[in-house]
């Protein structure tokens, strides 16, 4: 792992921007990572959106477009929970995942076990 210096960016968010990126490039879009659209991703999640649009955000900047794919994810499994199709555990069984999802996840209420049973007895 690099040692990350920068002196806007927090280390904290230096790791959120890494999975941004990891995200984004898998996608075979051409968008820029760029310092300077770190930076300014840093500013919109940090200080507010100041007149930008995300839409516009997201259409060059890579590390705008990986929040939106993150964004995607943490609602899938949130659904997926919430459905009872996932437990909580099934998205926190690796280090990176926990390191990743364990906030979001947190705020999400256990459901019951197998509410898939209790949908086919009503039937």
């Amino acid at each position: 792992m690099k040692i990350f210096r920068h002196k806007t960016i927090t280390k904290s968010y230096a790791l959120k921007a890494a999975l941004y990126r990891r995200l984004a490039r898998k996608q075979g879009i051409k968008l820029d990572f760029s310092e300077q659209r770190l930076i300014e991703m840093f500013e919109f999640e940090s200080l507010g959106a100041q007149g930008r649009l995300f839409s516009e955000l997201k259409t060059k900047n890579g590390f705008a477009y990986g929040k939106w794919l993150r964004d995607l994810d943490v609602s899938q499994m949130v659904g997926d929970i919430r459905a009872g199709d996932f437990c909580k555990i099934e998205f926190l069984s690796t280090a990176i995942e926990r390191l990743h999802n364990k906030k979001p996840l947190s705020f999400v209420p256990a459901t019951e076990w197998f509410p898939w049973r209790l949908k086919m007895a009503n039937v």
